[in-house]
């Protein structure tokens, strides 16, 4: 007699709260000395905080949650909100909310913390072959080896020619059709970087856009990635419309990773990044005339109206490179980053971590930390400038936006360069002002609102 719909959502919640409770009676025969795990909210029997994950900018959340639960076993002193533990279905998380406990936890202990989680999410859109998310291994570090090679500091000059090839195409669509521009941004950055990794370009593929993978790490973003086992689940069953999107986006996804003889790499979420960032720059703008206006002084005098910007101009100017650091700061692209899995049981200041713990660095909350940044919320690059040169005592946003230890991001140097000279173009060429509406009053924008306008 063939199951009825009720009775297979019993069997699948019968089996997913066994296998929760599984782990949890496997990891306390593992914490033999009986320490105790990170504070957080206290969660449900089995199910834990699953129904205490945030959907809805969850970093702001969780950064807000983690302030009120203080360690109080610690060996060393640490700050409300440096560790927040949760729990999903007997997965235990690990949020870090601070940069001095990311840097401690992910670059001094990264023989235990380096590994990527194996995701269901993932698995269904088969994008274990991208380089960001492939597990820690012999295959990671031959990769990783190339990685450095092509996008190292000191093979940066030999690209200098695309970025001229590509930045006076974007400037002139930007002139001609400003109210495209997240699509003129797209290409840009699509195309540059393709011919960086891959050595050409495909408008066809580069037009394709891959849904953020980072977000695929977020517990509760997707069900299945907290109950594995509903990756069994047939796609007609209710709740399982996860198959068809992963379905969706698995075809352009493996045609990417197929070009020039199957080379691999991160291009579609280093691209998603810099569109992200190159957005929130032109919003700042247009939102800042004043910060926009001290720019173009520093631009005038420094490099004149003849040519565009290079990044041999970028020492004489800090004004620049200050709205390069504050953009990326103000709007962090990924909030909550890519998740690092612990590879062994650990303890940390007196916490047992277990193995197999999703280790998340809430990016939002190191950028936006008052005690560093002073109105955090307000864009303001100012906070980097002490007598006309950046502060060297400001903490630099790059430190926490490119990921930590060994897995820091290769193309660190290629996309701070970047976006530093796009910025600087884009500011010597245009003036960048708010749209208006149909009395022709200015719009007050917000990330992902109307487009700006730019006028020569």
């Amino acid at each position: 007699m063939p199951l009825l719909l009720a009775d297979w959502g019993v069997l699948f919640a019968s089996v997913s709260l066994l296998w929760a409770f599984s782990k949890l009676l496997s990891r306390r025969k593992r914490n033999a000395r009986g320490l105790p795990l990170p504070p957080g909210p206290k969660g449900l029997p089995l199910v834990g905080n699953l129904f205490q994950l945030p959907q809805k900018e969850p970093w702001v959340e969780y950064n807000r949650l983690s302030k009120q639960y203080p360690s109080v076993y610690m060996k060393s002193p640490m700050n409300p909100g440096d560790l927040m533990y949760l729990e999903a279905m007997g997965q235990p998380i690990l949020m870090l909310g601070s940069l001095e406990r990311a840097t401690d936890i992910l670059e001094r202990r990264a023989a235990t913390y380096s590994d990527r989680p194996v995701l269901p999410a993932l698995e269904l859109m088969d994008v274990g072959w991208s380089f960001s998310l492939m597990q820690y291994g012999t295959d990671w570090r031959a990769h990783r080896r190339s990685f450095h090679k092509l996008l190292s500091s000191a093979a940066l000059p030999r690209y200098k020619p695309i970025f001229d090839d590509e930045i006076p195409g974007f400037l002139k669509k930007l002139q001609d059709t400003p109210e495209a521009f997240l699509d003129h941004t797209r290409d840009l950055f699509g195309y540059a970087i393709m011919r960086v990794t891959y050595g050409f370009d495909d408008p066809q593929v580069n037009k394709s856009a891959p849904p953020s993978l980072c977000g695929s790490y977020a517990s509760g973003r997707y069900l299945v990635n907290d109950i594995p086992f509903l990756k069994h689940v047939p796609a007609w069953f209710p709740g399982a419309g996860f198959r068809r999107y992963f379905k969706r986006w698995r075809r352009p996804l493996l045609k990417l990773s197929s070009q020039r003889g199957g080379h691999r790499n991160g291009q579609p979420s280093m691209r998603r990044q810099m569109v992200g960032s190159l957005t929130a720059l032109f919003l700042a703008l247009a939102s800042n005339p004043e910060a926009q206006r001290k720019a173009q002084l520093e631009l005038d005098s420094v490099v004149g109206s003849d040519r565009l910007p290079s990044l041999e101009d970028r020492e004489g100017l800090p004004y620049v490179s200050a709205i390069v650091k504050e953009v990326e700061r103000w709007h962090t692209v990924a909030p909550l980053g890519f998740a690092h899995v612990t590879a062994r049981d650990d303890e940390y200041n007196g916490y047992f971590i277990p193995k197999g713990t999703y280790v998340m660095t809430n990016t939002w909350a190191i950028l936006h930390d008052p005690a560093v940044y002073k109105d955090p919320l307000e864009f303001n690059p100012d906070r980097f400038i002490k007598d006309g040169q950046l502060d060297p005592s400001v903490r630099d946003p790059a430190s926490a936006i490119f990921g930590y230890g060994r897995r820091i991001c290769p193309g660190r140097f290629l996309g701070e360069n970047t976006f530093f000279l796009v910025t600087a173009s884009v500011l010597s060429a245009f003036n960048v002002y708010p749209p208006k509406d149909e009395s022709g009053n200015p719009i007050t924008l917000k990330l992902n609102a109307s487009p700006c306008t730019f006028r020569e």
